[in-house]
């Protein structure tokens, strides 16, 4: 026990000794959040994103299409953005100018580490400027008043060395010329503090992670808790990368980018909690314990000193594992009662890991799933499973028969919550006719009711059902006449009184 904790306090004061000055650049925070790169060196992701509020209308729209003809921006166009552009726009004070001087294509090749080869540098540059976004959301400005940015196009366009500047001057260098809309963002948004000698040291994936993290990171400290925690499926929208299913392939793919994080001790540990996530897949909430770095970013940048509380898990060491240890507990306990009916089993190490492993790929629910599954289909396996290990090989069967039911379960709440909202507006429209009805004068009531009854003999010579017919039709001229709502609209209303 000594030993592990002079080990751990090597470990701190090693990440102490390492940590480099900082040098501060200042970033915007609306586009930040938002993906614009791709960031794998294979294949193609498609950058789209649409949220919805709490009511069901568009919160947020962000689409990026890249252009055919120089490719998608990914990880040297994204450096270009981060630590080129990002620092020459940190460089000058506020308000921003539209034309803004970056450097030479071969200096910026030699700061990228690029060589000499300035064609790939050129081509990332045009990458950039040529993705065209699409986007609609709310920001809030530097005053915190709440703006609607709306955008359909690219964030700035290229002068390159020798080519003309709106001056009529030519361009010695590259030169970017920020397009009206985004300059207009730029010039109104709060800009907030990152460790710019720390983002040069990481990989485009790793540097993403600090980009978005960060955000949280600095919001734990400043609101006295002991953790950061982001959701894996909205990290894998945000930065962008391929989203995985199952727990080993995430661990595998995040540890990759953590462990930077964790040696530098920006984070000292790493939870995961499987849970199900609102498309109905699994999804990891990832809970993010901050190190001695992070700790001192927020207290030079902020000029404020971090809670004691928090300093003193800084000492707990550095670790990545998942958080299922109760709930592994929990779900052996609910097998030895549902299978055998026993209560105060003593889980062996062996089932532990199993039932860790389980939750953290299928989370608690399809996990409990799988043990009734077990034990409804006991006959049909011929043998009662003594051990928690047994249930295992029939979790493909239970977890397509728990998706099964529970895509069924929510189809009858829709198709049920429809019928109801349908049956409701039913008695709206029934009310509103009555109130028009008892509301206009006869004679715009006699006149209604002829002109539809003369067409009906125009269209159709059939008398049967015919004054029902007739009826039905005023009371719908009647319903667009005076403004009762579409089942549409009133839904909406519906949603606002709810909210």
């Amino acid at each position: 026990m000594a030993h592990n904790a002079k080990r751990k306090t090597n470990q701190l004061m090693a990440q102490k000794s390492a940590l480099a000055p900082l040098g501060v650049i200042r970033t915007e925070t609306v586009f930040s959040k938002l993906p614009i790169h791709t960031l794998s060196k294979k294949g193609s992701v498609e950058i789209h994103i649409t949220r919805e509020n709490q009511k069901g209308k568009l919160d947020t729209y962000w689409r990026v299409s890249p252009n055919r003809d120089f490719g998608e921006p990914r990880q040297l166009a994204f450096k270009i953005d981060k630590l080129v552009i990002n620092q020459r726009i940190d460089e000058l004070s506020a308000p921003l100018p539209q034309i803004i001087r970056i450097g030479s294509l071969r200096d910026i090749a030699r700061e990228l580490d690029c060589g000499g080869d300035t064609n790939i540098v050129k081509r990332a540059f045009s990458q950039n400027a040529s993705a065209f976004i699409t986007a609609k959301f709310k920001y809030a400005d530097i005053h915190k008043q709440e703006k609607q940015f709306e955008m359909q196009g690219t964030r700035y366009s290229l002068v390159f060395s020798g080519e003309e500047l709106p001056s009529g001057e030519t361009a010695e260098v590259v030169y970017i010329i920020l397009n009206e809309p985004y300059l207009r963002l730029l010039n109104s948004v709060e800009k907030r503090p990152l460790d710019f000698e720390y983002m040069k040291q990481l990989t485009p994936g790793q540097l993403r992670w600090y980009e978005l993290v960060s955000f949280k990171m600095f919001a734990s400290f400043k609101f006295r808790r002991v953790h950061a925690k982001l959701l894996y499926s909205e990290y894998c929208l945000s930065a962008p990368q391929k989203r995985h299913y199952n727990y080993d392939a995430v661990k595998k793919q995040m540890y990759k980018i953590h462990r930077p994080h964790i040696q530098s001790g920006y984070i000292s540990k790493v939870l995961y909690k499987a849970i199900t996530g609102q498309d109905g897949k699994s999804d990891w909430i990832m809970y993010y314990y901050p190190g001695e770095r992070a700790a001192t970013e927020y207290e030079q940048f902020t000029k404020k000193k971090v809670l004691q509380q928090v300093r003193e898990q800084l000492q707990l060491g550095t670790t990545e594992e998942s958080d299922t240890t109760d709930e592994a507990k929990k779900l052996i306990e609910y097998f030895h009662y549902r299978i055998h009916g026993l209560k105060d089993v003593s889980p062996t190490a062996k089932a532990y890991r199993q039932a860790q492993k389980l939750i953290a790929d299928h989370g608690l629910k399809r996990a409990q799933f799988l043990v009734d599954y077990v034990d409804q289909h006991t006959s049909d396996i011929g043998v009662k499973p003594q051990h928690f290990g047994f249930i295992l090989s029939y979790a493909p069967q239970a977890v397509a028969e728990y998706e099964k039911h529970r895509i069924s379960q929510e189809k009858h709440r829709v198709l049920q919550e429809q019928e109801m909202f349908e049956e409701a507006y039913g008695v709206y429209r029934e009310q509103k006719v009555m109130e028009i009805r008892a509301r206009i004068s006869s004679e715009e009531l006699d006149l209604l009711k002829s002109d539809i009854k003369n067409s009906f003999d125009r269209n159709d010579p059939n008398p049967f059902g015919r004054d029902r017919m007739v009826e039905i039709e005023i009371d719908k001229e009647l319903e667009k006449r005076y403004g009762v709502l579409s089942f549409e609209a009133w839904r909406e209303e519906q949603g606002k009184l709810i909210g």
